[in-house]
């Protein structure tokens, strides 16, 4: 089995991508580990099952997205599976709520639009909007908000707040939980963020 790991900061979220001959690709995201009755792993088997429900109660029910029949609650759950001419190519994916969304679109456009590999896809300097409502209580919204992180160039941070965004300038390396793992022919390949050293690439 060839696994990548990326836990998030405890006791928040955990993820991992795995390829093996009895399973071409899966992403099992246990998350919500914070809340009681957290999302087990069955033994011997590689499905998790997410707890994050629990945090839907916290809505009405008249609310769009509220627990309650004929509704389709949002969740900041997205694993993510890129098929290449019908075939499982990557899983990829990332702990950390309503950035999750954010983040990988950026490391999938470096990857397969701008052709980096996915180390250097995931380690490159990344950024996130806080614009819209949070899923998680008290839901806040920060008009214009960017988290970015300081390795951007400054004439990309000048530009953002000359176009009116509210820039929180960032460390180096602390935004992004990426991991990622994928297969070209024989090839296996795996990549797993450096940021917080909590996140490892492990193949054998």
């Amino acid at each position: 089995m060839h696994v990548v790991c990326g836990p998030g900061p405890a006791p928040a979220a955990a993820s991992i991508a795995a390829r093996a001959e009895w399973v071409r690709s899966h992403w099992p995201s246990s998350t919500a580990l914070r809340l009681p009755g957290s999302a087990p792993l069955a033994a011997g088997r590689l499905f998790a099952n997410p707890t994050l429900a629990a945090t839907w109660k916290r809505l009405p029910a008249q609310a769009e997205a509220g627990g309650a029949p004929g509704k389709r609650p949002r969740t900041t759950l997205s694993p993510t599976l890129v098929l290449e001419d019908g075939e499982p190519y990557l899983a990829c994916g990332t702990p950390g709520g309503d950035q999750q969304d954010q983040w990988q679109l950026v490391f999938l456009l470096r990857h397969l639009r701008h052709g980096q590999d996915l180390q250097a896809a995931i380690d490159a300097p990344l950024f996130h909007g806080e614009h819209g409502p949070l899923s998680f209580f008290p839901r806040r919204a920060r008009p214009r908000s960017v988290q970015i992180e300081d390795r951007f160039p400054y004439a990309t941070l000048e530009e953002l707040a000359r176009r009116g965004h509210r820039l929180s300038i960032r460390d180096g390396w602390s935004i992004g939980r990426l991991t990622a793992a994928a297969r070209t022919g024989d090839l296996l390949k795996a990549a797993a963020t450096p940021r917080l050293m909590q996140a490892y690439a492990v193949g054998r």
